[in-house]
């Protein structure tokens, strides 16, 4: 394992490093801008997002050995891999399979380990993960093979010209993953509030996500209506970020919700009751998010 100063440095380091040996980046569309800003020129292929038909026959295609590179949870939809899919791909194609686990390491798992606790998580080659996510703190790490930790220990300069984070940090890392593993009722209540939150959108005639994972993105499409939603829920004290191109398609500007284990029932309620009461005042929009 290799302990990183963030979860960028870790994603970009590591895959500028497995490209030095001529393996050739296969990416998911929709992977995060630290996967991407790896990539040499001239040196990318994409698949579909969480389409593994067209990443197989990207695979077949290919006459460099590969590296395939996906997120446990996607961090703009909330959605997640299907390791009963992709694992059996890159394998029968021989290629080297790395998963940036940020939103996924804390929660998924029976320990929170992420998602190393589903049954294929063994076949995985290279995992990231950040500390700065279910842990709140800083830094990253990557869990490999000695052979690809010896790799990046010499040609990943974000590891090697790169600062280590302090011991009381580490210190602090250390507590946190102590907590997460031997606190499960934190996870549980997480989950509680992903549905609970469900249900509200749902009761109000509202879309929610049809995934249980805590990113819960509420989308718009144009860009200028996303901004206007947010502008709106900000007056009325509540802080919801509008994303747009080029951070996710043309298309699907979104406000992006992130549930936590610490929301309230009333936090939840207070969230929706809002959003219908923004919606109510702006027919335009309400049309917009009704109609979906």
């Amino acid at each position: 394992m290799l302990l990183f100063n963030s979860g960028f440095a870790a994603n970009s380091g590591v895959l500028q490093a497995l490209q030095t040996v001529s393996l050739h980046p296969v990416l998911d569309r929709l992977a995060h801008a630290s996967l991407y800003d790896a990539v040499q020129a001239g040196r990318l292929s994409r698949f579909r997002h969480n389409d593994y038909t067209h990443l197989q026959s990207i695979l077949a295609q290919q006459v460099e050995p590969t590296v395939v590179v996906t997120e446990s949870i996607f961090s703009m939809d909330g959605d997640g891999v299907s390791l009963a899919d992709i694992t059996p791909i890159a394998r029968a194609f021989d290629s080297v399979l790395m998963i940036d686990d940020a939103h996924g390491f804390g929660i998924l798992g029976d320990d929170g380990c992420g998602v190393r606790g589903n049954t294929q998580g063994q076949h995985i080659d290279v995992l990231t993960a950040t500390f700065g996510k279910a842990c709140g703190i800083g830094g990253a790490f990557v869990a490999t093979s000695a052979d690809i930790a010896d790799l990046c220990l010499q040609r990943c300069p974000h590891f090697i010209y790169s600062t280590a984070f302090s011991a009381a940090q580490a210190v602090a890392i250390l507590a946190a993953i102590e907590r997460i593993r031997y606190t499960p009722e934190l996870r549980l209540q997480l989950q509680r509030n992903v549905n609970g939150y469900q249900q509200l959108l749902r009761s109000a005639g509202l879309k929610a996500c049809t995934h249980s994972h805590p990113i819960q993105p509420l989308m718009v499409g144009c860009n200028e209506h996303a901004v206007r939603l947010a502008k709106a829920m900000q007056q009325q004290g509540i802080d919801c970020i509008a994303i747009r191109p080029p951070t996710v398609p043309q298309g699907t500007a979104r406000l992006r919700v992130s549930i936590r284990a610490n929301h309230t029932s009333s936090d939840l309620e207070r969230f929706v009751s809002r959003l219908v009461h923004c919606l109510h005042n702006d027919r335009e929009l309400a049309d917009v998010m009704y109609r979906q």
